[in-house]
């Protein structure tokens, strides 16, 4: 398994996998606690803005209080109470009018009243006693009727609203008192003996245009209802404060009345009072109202128009949301907000689902509706996750980077590893053009400095080895060329011995076996010729070998200088392993220090380590080798000397043979005019026979010597060809060692 699919099965692959596993489990924790928190916010946004709108009716409840106490210390003073109506109105501009309305006769000033209009009808000014009526107000003289000159004058019982529709106080009138609908709960809540006597009356449409909301608080006068004091409030801040809580283009808040009518919304800001069952949108989401008429303030369907239209081209989308969270706020009250859940309604025309959140307002009895689509949820928690998703993003990239890195590593490894396997078959690639920036490339410039100088010894000892395998060669010839020469002397030899025995034997046939001596004696002298000639060659070929061998002596300390060169070159390689074993510790610490996340270099670390351990022990076996090469070429270059000093004295003797035999060649010569003599002279044929034979005795022995030598020569050359031997199993050895 290599480095790269270790990476990949122990960094990669882990770092991936425990990076999805937090990512999707952190995401799905983080998705609920989002939707849950986003669920939350969204049940605080509905309640913010109910308490926004209970704080509008409250501050209109506190200053209707306020006036009411006031105007029960004022009570009968109506002209001080209208001056103390203005200057409120003039303090809180947010109230659009105010006014006092008493009970019939409340402050016993009626009569002044009819006073009035008896005065209008005579047509005459409205003194009395010589002053005007209660409001000093001089009516004009006029013919209307009781009820409109109560609708257009201070007279009365009731005092005027004073209403600022442009920024200027104007009367306006009131209606009768008997038959408002606030003062008749009124008069039920004093009766009933409550305590909270005020009504936040049900928002309607003023002069055709604004819809305007009512505060009204009681008068009392001697523990009885007297009348109330009414202030007026536009519901255009109420359709600001939802607005500004909108925060996307689905979201919606809608406030709907007691009596499940809108009155105001974030996405219709003009909207008048309708009722939950008749708010349709076009298919632009355009608010429907053409089958609908103003009565009394409110909207309602128009029965001439409703008959004509069909509806149900419209959407009611609204309609039906509405009127669900209408019906589920009478029954779903939770007083803890925690515990609060958010209804989920689809429609079943579009499919998509929506969160419903509803509030009350405390004051008024009014409903906030919130609506915003499901998927606003999902969007909010899925952006809250790029984060996790970019970290896995981040993982995935780094673990490409750190495989990329590992993969450009594991290529000059195996560059390197290429170069020792072809050094192991006798191939040597020069490595030093691949320049390299760390470990390896300084490995791969040691290894090609160790290529050379080993490409060089392994190149001298290929060429001693073939001087030696010729030069043994040429020997096993010369050896086989001097067995055969020997032979023919041992039977030229034997000849003569028994030629001279015959010729001892008598003398009939002397002269006949002197013949055949002489022919004898005229052959050993060729063959003496001959082999003194391959002495001689054997002689200079002695001698060529002790210069080859003086020359392998020469190259065996080159070689062993060059080994020590390697031996140097293996502590390059051992420091290399030094400094990889370094990183490791280093990669190692960093790793440490990046905690799981380091994990997958943790076991890089490992690896390099491996990998050192490995180019150390590389280191050690070829230091090894290498001082098994210079022991072998020692031990050579000892064997050569002592094969030289035997050739030289092999060379000696051999000079002395020669020498012996020129002398029996001359004695041989001279004891050939003796066999002249021989036939002349038996006694003296006798005794130069004898001697002749003594003479051949002397060549026997001169023979027997030279198969001496030839012997010796022979075991010169096994033990030569066994160094041969030696120095190929020493070469394959290195190979063996270096693959």
């Amino acid at each position: 398994m290599g480095i790269r699919l270790k990476f990949i099965i122990y960094v990669v692959l882990p770092l991936l996998v425990v990076s999805i596993a937090v990512s999707i489990y952190t995401s799905s924790k983080n998705f609920s606690l989002l939707s849950a928190s986003a669920k939350h916010r969204f049940v605080l946004d509905t309640e913010i803005v109910a308490d926004k709108v209970s704080a509008e009716n409250v501050r209109g409840i506190s200053v209707a209080k306020s006036a009411s106490v006031s105007a029960e210390i004022l009570f009968g003073n109506r002209v001080s109470s209208v001056k103390m109506m203005r200057k409120l109105l003039e303090a809180f501009p947010t109230f659009s009018g105010a006014g006092i309305s008493y009970s019939i006769n409340a402050d016993f000033n009626d009569f002044r009243a009819d006073l009035g209009l008896k005065n209008i009808r005579d047509g005459k000014d409205a003194y009395s006693d010589g002053a005007l009526d209660s409001y000093d107000f001089s009516a004009n003289k006029t013919d209307t009727s009781i009820d409109e000159w109560i609708a257009a004058s201070e007279g009365g019982r009731f005092v005027a609203l004073w209403s600022k529709p442009d920024g200027d106080l104007v009367l306006s009138p009131l209606y009768e008192n008997e038959v408002s609908l606030y003062s008749a709960a009124l008069r039920k809540r004093v009766e009933a003996g409550e305590k909270d006597l005020y009504v936040v009356t049900e928002p309607y449409i003023s002069n055709g245009k604004n819809m305007i909301v009512e505060y009204a608080s009681v008068i009392m006068s001697d523990g009885r209802f007297s009348g109330q004091v009414v202030f007026v409030s536009d519901m255009s801040r109420v359709q600001s404060v939802l607005s500004s809580m909108r925060t996307s283009g689905d979201e919606e808040y809608f406030l709907i009345s007691q009596q499940e009518r809108v009155i105001a919304s974030s996405k219709f800001e003009n909207i008048k009072s309708i009722a939950v069952g008749d708010f349709y949108t076009d298919n632009a989401g355009n608010l429907v109202q053409n089958f609908l008429r103003e009565d009394k303030g409110f909207l309602v369907r128009d029965d001439s128009i409703v008959g004509k239209i069909d509806l149900t081209q419209y959407n009611s989308f609204y309609a039906e949301i509405l009127r669900y969270a209408c019906s589920q706020s009478k029954t779903n009250v939770v007083a803890d907000l925690s515990e609060k859940k958010v209804l989920i309604y689809k429609d079943n025309k579009s499919g998509r689902r929506y969160f419903v959140d509803f509030s009350h307002v405390r004051a008024g009895k009014w409903l906030v509706v919130h609506i915003r689509p499901e998927i606003d949820f999902f969007s909010v928690a899925a952006s809250s996750m790029l984060g996790y998703f970019m970290l896995v993003g981040f993982v995935v990239v780094l673990s490409i980077l750190g495989y990329m890195m590992i993969s450009r590593f594991v290529r000059r490894i195996a560059r390197c590893r290429n170069v020792v396997d072809n050094m192991a078959v006798g191939v040597f690639e020069d490595v030093s053009n691949k320049t390299f920036d760390d470990e390896s490339g300084r490995l791969a410039r040691s290894l090609s400095k160790a290529i050379k100088k080993v490409s060089s010894v392994f190149e001298n000892v290929k060429n001693l080895q073939n001087d030696l395998s010729e030069t043994s060669k040429n020997i096993t010839q010369t050896l086989e060329n001097y067995a055969f020469q020997s032979n023919s002397i041992d039977l030229q030899s034997v000849k003569i011995s028994n030629a001279l025995k015959a010729a001892l034997e008598g003398n009939k046939g002397v002269r006949l076996n002197i013949d055949k001596l002489e022919n004898s004696i005229s052959g050993a002298l060729d063959l003496s010729e001959n082999v003194r000639k391959d002495i001689t060659y054997v002689e200079d070929l002695v001698a060529e070998f002790s210069r080859n061998a003086t020359s392998s002596m020469r190259r065996n300390a080159n070689v062993n200088d060059r080994v020590k060169g390697i031996t140097g070159i293996s502590s390059d390689i051992a420091k290399v392993s030094d400094e990889s074993n370094l990183l490791s510790l280093n990669a190692s610490i960093e790793a440490e220090k990046s905690g799981k996340y380091g994990s997958g270099f943790s076991v890089i670390a490992r690896e390099i380590s491996r990998l050192s351990e490995n180019i150390s022990m590389s280191s050690v076996d070829m230091k090894n080798i290498v001082r098994d090469i210079e022991n072998a070429i020692s031990y050579d270059s000892a064997e050569s000397g002592r094969l030289l000093e035997n050739l030289n004295d092999f060379t000696s003797k051999y000079s002395k043979i020669i020498n012996n035999i020129d002398m029996v060649v001359e004695q041989i010569k001279t004891a050939i005019p003796a066999t002249d003599l021989l036939a002349k002279n038996s006694s003296t044929n006798v005794m130069e026979t004898e001697k002749a034979f003594d003479l051949l005795n002397e060549l026997a022995d001169s023979v027997s010597s030279i198969n001496t030598l030839r012997a010796e020569l022979m075991s010169a050359s096994e033990r030569l060809s066994e160094k041969v031997r030696k120095m190929e199993i020493t070469v394959d050895s290195l190979k063996g060692a270096q693959q």
